[in-house]
């Protein structure tokens, strides 16, 4: 079938087999071995030259996205799985994923299996009102759009117009 071709970081080459392991504390990653220059190379799946395995990388960027402060993060790291990581090493993690994070949800095409679900929230912020104008699709809980105002009128949204007249 079709598998994957790994490009050879020393001469370009697509043609390489695999050819072990390598072992560190970050984890065991699988070797391929190029067929023209003879180099090993671990393939890049997104956590090359990483100290910290990556799932604990994924974990602190998903509970700081969550809400918790990197001093939380840190702690929880700490006493989850007795890892010292510093909350600059967090951050960082989390200003390189993020992107990352962005650039895929931006190639996703959401499905609306049902009826689309749209609501407006009013928000107090120093005093103000704000408002915050949601929708998504009942079915999937996808969320189709949101946006913040500082005017209560549907119209000035037009992508929620359409969805607050059904209602």
């Amino acid at each position: 079938m079709g598998e994957e071709t790994y490009k050879c970081p020393k001469c370009g080459s697509h043609d390489s087999i695999w050819r072990g392991y390598r072992y560190n504390k970050s984890g065991n990653k699988r070797l391929r071995k190029c067929k023209n220059c003879g180099v090993n190379f671990t393939p890049d799946d997104g956590f090359l030259r990483r100290r910290y395995q990556k799932e604990h990388i994924v974990e602190a960027v998903s509970l700081h996205q969550s809400g918790l402060s990197l001093s939380k993060v840190k702690d929880h790291i700490w006493q989850y799985h007795g890892i010292k990581v510093s909350r600059w090493m967090i951050l960082l993690w989390c200003r390189d994923y993020s992107n990352l994070i962005d650039k895929f949800t931006q190639t996703l095409k959401p499905e609306i299996k049902g009826n689309v679900h749209a609501d407006e929230v009013i928000l107090k912020t120093k005093g103000k009102k704000n408002w915050y104008w949601g929708a998504k699709d009942r079915k999937t809980k996808f969320k189709i759009a949101g946006k913040l105002t500082k005017i209560s009128d549907s119209n000035t949204n037009p992508a929620f117009a359409k969805f607050h007249e059904k209602d």
